[in-house]
Protein backbone atom coordinates (compact mmCIF):
# COMPACT_ATOMS: atom_id res chain seq x y z
CA UNK A 1 0.00 0.00 0.00
CA UNK A 2 1.39 3.49 -1.10
CA UNK A 3 1.52 6.33 1.68
CA UNK A 4 -0.85 8.34 -0.40
CA UNK A 5 -3.89 6.84 0.95
CA UNK A 6 -4.78 7.43 4.34
CA UNK A 7 -6.83 4.50 5.46
CA UNK A 8 -7.89 6.44 8.72
CA UNK A 9 -8.81 9.48 7.54
CA UNK A 10 -11.22 8.06 5.05
CA UNK A 11 -13.06 5.77 7.69
CA UNK A 12 -12.98 8.61 9.98
CA UNK A 13 -14.99 10.42 7.08
CA UNK A 14 -17.69 7.63 7.42
CA UNK A 15 -18.02 7.52 11.13
CA UNK A 16 -16.01 4.67 11.12
CA UNK A 17 -13.07 5.51 12.40
CA UNK A 18 -13.79 3.55 15.81
CA UNK A 19 -12.79 0.32 13.98
CA UNK A 20 -9.13 0.36 14.62
CA UNK A 21 -8.87 -3.63 14.21
CA UNK A 22 -10.31 -3.30 10.66
CA UNK A 23 -7.47 -0.95 9.96
CA UNK A 24 -4.91 -3.18 11.27
CA UNK A 25 -5.61 -5.86 9.23
CA UNK A 26 -6.42 -3.89 5.97
CA UNK A 27 -2.87 -2.44 6.85
CA UNK A 28 -1.34 -5.76 6.95
CA UNK A 29 -3.24 -7.14 3.97
CA UNK A 30 -5.91 -9.26 5.27
CA UNK A 31 -9.48 -8.96 3.76
CA UNK A 32 -12.87 -7.81 6.16
CA UNK A 33 -15.80 -7.82 6.67
CA UNK A 34 -17.97 -5.40 8.18
CA UNK A 35 -21.51 -4.91 9.04
CA UNK A 36 -23.93 -2.12 7.02
CA UNK A 37 -24.42 -0.16 9.48
CA UNK A 38 -25.90 3.10 7.20
CA UNK A 39 -25.66 5.11 3.87
CA UNK A 40 -22.26 5.61 5.28
CA UNK A 41 -20.92 2.44 4.57
CA UNK A 42 -21.51 2.47 1.21
CA UNK A 43 -19.81 6.16 0.90
CA UNK A 44 -16.86 4.64 2.97
CA UNK A 45 -16.83 2.01 0.18
CA UNK A 46 -17.03 4.19 -2.58
CA UNK A 47 -13.76 5.85 -1.26
CA UNK A 48 -11.86 2.84 -1.14
CA UNK A 49 -12.76 1.88 -4.53
CA UNK A 50 -12.09 5.22 -6.20
CA UNK A 51 -8.27 4.68 -4.24
CA UNK A 52 -7.69 2.02 -6.89
CA UNK A 53 -5.84 0.11 -3.91
CA UNK A 54 -8.85 -1.84 -2.35
CA UNK A 55 -11.93 -3.50 -4.37
CA UNK A 56 -15.31 -3.54 -2.28
CA UNK A 57 -18.21 -4.93 -2.47
CA UNK A 58 -21.44 -5.51 -0.92
CA UNK A 59 -23.32 -9.13 0.36
CA UNK A 60 -26.58 -8.14 0.20
CA UNK A 61 -27.88 -11.28 2.19
CA UNK A 62 -25.56 -10.93 5.09
CA UNK A 63 -25.63 -6.85 4.69
CA UNK A 64 -21.92 -6.90 4.86
CA UNK A 65 -19.34 -5.04 2.63
CA UNK A 66 -16.07 -6.93 2.09
CA UNK A 67 -12.63 -5.13 1.82
CA UNK A 68 -9.41 -6.60 -0.14
CA UNK A 69 -6.48 -5.01 -1.16
CA UNK A 70 -6.30 -5.38 -5.20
Amino acid sequence: MTEMTNLKDIFEKWGHGHLTEVLEDLKEGFEVVINVIDRDTFNLMNDLNETGEFMVYEDAINDTITIEQC
